[in-house]
C-alpha cells in the first residue's frame, strides 16, 4: 500500500468511505456505465484508494477486475475469442472493451497486490488482443474498434509494467509485440504508449534493458528522434532511451537525461555486448536516417565521435558475429561524420579563426 493512504478513524467516516467506494466500483463495471465515463470513474476510484485506508481495503476485496471482464466476455463471448472481444458493443454502439481496459490501467496503477494477480491472470488475453488487432493489414482508422483496442491494451501494458513484473512480460513476448508496434505503425498515440511501456521495463533492470537491445527497441525508437512528430512523443523517446542507457550500464536511473545521441553513444559503450552493438546500430540509424543536418550535428558531438571510434577500433575478426559487424558499422558510421567535419572545416577556410578572432579585437 502506498505510504501516502491515511487509515480512516470515526464509525462514520469509515461507513462513508465504504460506500462511497462501492458506489465507484458499481459505476466502473456498470454495463449502463459510458465509454466515456468508465475510465473516469477507475481514475476516481484509483485517486480515493490510494489516499484512503478503508477504500483501499474494500477496493482489494472488490471482484472489480472480474466483473470489467464480464462486460466483454460473457456466456457467450469466450476470453479466447479476440474477435467477438473486439467487436462488442455498448448500447450507444460503442466499442466495450477500450474503455474497459482503459479502467483496468487506471486500476493497475495501485499497488495492490491482490489485484494485480488478478490483472496478471488476463495478460495471455490481452496479449492476443494487442497482436490480433496490431497485425499487418489490420485496421487502423482512428475510431476502428482495432486501433482503439490496440491503444488501450498497450496502456494496460504500461500500467502493468509499473509493477516489478517486467520479466513475466518479456517472456509472454511483449518485447515483439512493441518492436511490430515500432515498426508498422505511425500513429503516435500508439507510438508514445510503446515508449513508455520501454521505459517502464528498461526500468525494472538491466537484464530487461538488454532483452530490448536484443529485440533491437533502441534504434527503432531513434527513428522517432528525426521523425515529424509531436515534441512529446520525442520527450518520451528520449527518455525511454535514457533509461534503457542507464539500465543497461547499471547506472541510476534518476542520472541527468542527456539528449537522444548521446543516450546512443554511452550504450554502445556499455560492458553488456548486446546492449554495445545495439547502440551502435542505432547510431548508424540515426545518422543515416535522420538527413544531412541531424549527421552534422552528430559529427559536432564528441561524445558520439569518441563513442563510434572506440567501436571502430574494435576487432572485426571475432567468434561473435554480431559485434564484429557492429565495429563495421561504427566503422562505416565514424568515417562518414569524420568526412563531415572535414567538409565543414574546409568550408569554413583557413582564414575563419582569423577573422573571427579580428572581429572579437575590434569588438
Amino acid at each position: 500500500m502506498a505510504s501516502n493512504v491515511e487509515q480512516v478513524n470515526t464509525p462514520a467516516a469509515f461507513a462513508k468511505s465504504s460506500e462511497t467506494t462501492k458506489s465507484l466500483v458499481d459505476e466502473v463495471a456498470s454495463a449502463a456505465t459510458t465509454a466515456e465515463r468508465r475510465p473516469e470513474a477507475a481514475e476516481e476510484l484509483k485517486a480515493l484508494a490510494s489516499k484512503d485506508a478503508t477504500a483501499f481495503a474494500a477496493l482489494q476485496r472488490s471482484d472489480v477486475v472480474g466483473r470489467l471482464w464480464r462486460l466483454c466476455a460473457g456466456e457467450k463471448t469466450a476470453a479466447e475469442d479476440v474477435e467477438a472481444l473486439c467487436a462488442k458493443r455498448d448500447a450507444n454502439r460503442d466499442a466495450v472493451l477500450p474503455p474497459v481496459l482503459d479502467a483496468l490501467a487506471e486500476i493497475a496503477l495501485l499497488r495492490a497486490p491482490a489485484l494485480l494477480g488478478q490483472q496478471l491472470s488476463t495478460l495471455p488475453t490481452v496479449l492476443a488482443v494487442c497482436r490480433s488487432c496490431g497485425r499487418p493489414g489490420a485496421p487502423s482508422e482512428r475510431a476502428s474498434p482495432e486501433r482503439l483496442c490496440l491503444l488501450a491494451g498497450l496502456r494496460w501494458l504500461a500500467a502493468l509494467s509499473t509493477h516489478p513484473v517486467s520479466k513475466h512480460l518479456l517472456k509472454q513476448g511483449l518485447a515483439e509485440l512493441v518492436v511490430r508496434a515500432l515498426s508498422l505503425r505511425t500513429d503516435q498515440d500508439l507510438l508514445l504508449q510503446c515508449c513508455v511501456l520501454s521505459a517502464n521495463v528498461a526500468a525494472d533492470g538491466s537484464e530487461q534493458a538488454r532483452a530490448l537491445c536484443r529485440a533491437k527497441v533502441p534504434r527503432l525508437l531513434s527513428r522517432l528522434l528525426v521523425a515529424e512528430v509531436r515534441p512529446e512523443l520525442k520527450e518520451h523517446a528520449v527518455a525511454a532511451l535514457n533509461r534503457i542507457t542507464r539500465s543497461a550500464r547499471g547506472e541510476p536511473l534518476d542520472a541527468d537525461e542527456v539528449i537522444g545521441p548521446v543516450a546512443l553513444a554511452l550504450l554502445s559503450q556499455a560492458e553488456a555486448p548486446d546492449a554495445a552493438a545495439e547502440g551502435t546500430w542505432a547510431l548508424h540509424v540515426l545518422s543515416s536516417k535522420g538527413g544531412s543536418a541531424v549527421a552534422k550535428r552528430m559529427a559536432a558531438t564528441p561524445e558520439v565521435m569518441d563513442a563510434l571510434e572506440a567501436r571502430a577500433l574494435g576487432p572485426l575478426e571475432l567468434e561473435d558475429g554480431d559485434i564484429a559487424l557492429a565495429n563495421k558499422v561504427a566503422q562505416m558510421t565514424f568515417e562518414d561524420l569524420t568526412k563531415l567535419n572535414q567538409q565543414a572545416a574546409a568550408e569554413d577556410g583557413p582564414g575563419a579563426d582569423g577573422g573571427a578572432a579580428a572581429e572579437d579585437a575590434a569588438a
